[in-house]
């Protein structure tokens, strides 16, 4: 006798509420070692993070210190949507002996392939529940060694994959 079954899952507002949170507790251990970003810039990129995660925007998002046009301390999280069980992990493990001085807090965000599929409508529409508006910038640059603290943060078949880049 042989048996199948059929699963499916949705991820929903409240899975990339939980996939956020993981992202603010590094964002809040930042804030310890470094005094930045402010608890309201966390609300609002954990809020801009669950909208884009929710309605499967993003491609990658980086939130970190940068001097001139290169990072010095940055965390990096990728979307991975591939539908399978990912491991999940605990946030944290921020390097804290970076040397800040003189950097400033920036973010950069990518959007995904499916964004720019949606209508001009469409993603104004989505911008607009948005908690504020980016401007266009360039991708701070970042060294090939330098990249650590690898994690993966995961609910119902997405992903936010973590990398952590310091320079030497």
């Amino acid at each position: 006798m042989t048996y199948s079954y059929t699963t499916t899952s949705t991820f929903t507002k409240t899975h990339a509420i939980y996939l956020a949170s993981k992202v603010a507790a590094d964002l809040k251990q930042m804030q310890l070692f470094y005094g930045r970003p402010s608890n309201e810039d966390i609300e609002a990129y954990i809020e801009e993070l669950a909208i884009l995660l929710v309605n499967r925007c993003l491609k990658m998002v980086e939130y970190g210190f940068r001097r001139g046009d290169s990072w010095v301390l940055v965390a990096r999280y990728t979307v991975n949507a591939s539908g399978l069980f990912l491991e999940d992990d605990r946030p944290g493990r921020i390097p804290a002996n970076a040397n800040t001085a003189g950097a400033s807090w920036y973010s950069f965000l990518e959007y995904n392939d499916y964004w720019w599929r949606l209508s001009e409508s469409q993603r104004q529409q989505i911008t607009i529940s948005l908690p504020f508006t980016r401007t266009t910038g360039t991708e701070p640059r970042s060294g090939i060694l330098g990249w650590t603290g690898n994690r993966t943060y995961s609910k119902n078949g997405v992903s936010l994959e973590r990398g952590v880049y310091r320079s030497q």
